[in-house]
């Protein structure tokens, strides 16, 4: 696979404020090269079976990449080429050279 597509990793610690949560400055944490890849139908069907009915496409990286989940006092987005992805799993990894699938849910 080629991995021709420049993924930036972002993140952002939620500030508790008098009226809730409020979203800090988001800062770079990491560039990696991967491919953001589509869902088709029938691939947004297996990921429904598995609890995820928002997954959108799947971003796809050479070797382990480590991030965190949003919580509740953190907030990670990937972004490639101007949009904004949102991780919904860690990811797996696959094939022989162990590249990592990750489910994301694209966001505005």
């Amino acid at each position: 696979m080629n991995f021709s597509d420049r993924i930036e990793i972002w993140t952002c610690t939620l500030i508790r404020t008098a009226t809730g949560h409020t979203a800090g400055p988001w800062t770079l944490l990491r560039v990696v090269w991967g491919r953001v890849i589509p869902l088709s139908v029938s691939n947004q069907v297996k990921f429904q079976q598995r609890g995820h009915a928002q997954v959108t496409d799947e971003i796809v990286v050479g070797g382990a990449l480590e991030f965190q989940l949003d919580d509740a006092t953190t907030k990670t987005q990937f972004r490639c080429d101007g949009q904004a992805y949102r991780p919904l799993e860690v990811g797996q990894k696959s094939g022989r050279r162990g590249s990592m699938r990750i489910p994301v849910l694209e966001v505005a």
